[in-house]
C-alpha cells in the first residue's frame, strides 16, 4: 500500500514538473 501511495506521489510530482517546465518553453 505504501509503495503504490509512492509512485502516485512521484508521478504527480513528476506530472507537476514536466507541465510546468511544458508552459515555461511554450510561452
Amino acid at each position: 500500500m505504501f509503495i503504490s501511495y509512492s509512485i502516485v506521489s512521484v508521478l504527480s510530482s513528476l506530472h507537476y514538473y514536466f507541465s510546468t517546465v511544458n508552459h515555461l518553453f511554450t510561452a
